[in-house]
């Protein structure tokens, strides 16, 4: 972020240098527009005098520090950003692999690929609960299709136990509460 604000203040102070010069010029007779010499100062002529100043009075080393910290976090979010991809991959190759078998009929099949997603999710560091939910709700639709409440149970038990939306909160409690009631009249 630092780096873009030293960057954005170096082409306004190049523009100002500019349009200061260009008016100079046209006010007091000023004989070139200003140039930087390789100290980083500028030179501009004025009624045939000389001035040097720094017109942005930047320390180039602290310039080359923020730069340098600036490209490290770049790489390690690209690095990170690498890491997610890679997880989410694998998350979402389980899950369309429980979907692909959900429509095939294979409902066990299809258990294991949404459980795997739903495993690898919690443990995967980059992996959020939204990622998996999807994966959640399906294993939940098939529990309950099989009329295995104890699981489903334990499944939306676990993910009321995760950081979900106030929506889907509503959602898989009022899910506990059919599930929990079924249980109940299937004794």
């Amino acid at each position: 972020m630092k780096a873009v604000i030293v960057i954005a203040v170096i082409v306004a102070a190049g523009i100002f240098i500019y349009t200061l010069a260009a008016d100079l010029k046209k006010k007091r007779g000023a004989k070139r527009h200003p140039r930087l010499d390789q100290d980083g100062f500028a030179h501009i002529t004025i009624q045939g005098k000389d001035y040097k100043f720094n017109p942005l009075d930047v320390n180039l080393d602290e310039l080359d520090k923020v730069m340098s910290e600036t490209q490290a976090k770049f790489e390690e979010l690209q690095k990170e950003n690498h890491r997610w991809t890679e997880q989410a991959n694998i998350l979402f190759g389980h899950q369309q692999a429980g979907i692909e078998l959900e429509k095939e009929g294979r409902l066990e099949a299809a258990i294991e690929e949404y459980e795997a997603s739903v495993a690898y999710g919690r443990e995967a560091d980059k992996m959020r609960i939204n990622q998996y939910y999807y994966s959640l709700e399906r294993l939940c639709i098939i529990y309950r299709k099989l009329r295995l409440y104890d699981k489903e149970i334990a499944t939306i038990e676990a993910a009321l136990a995760e950081y979900i939306n106030d929506k889907d909160r509503e959602r898989m409690t009022a899910r506990l509460d059919k599930a929990v009631s079924l249980k109940q009249k299937q004794r």
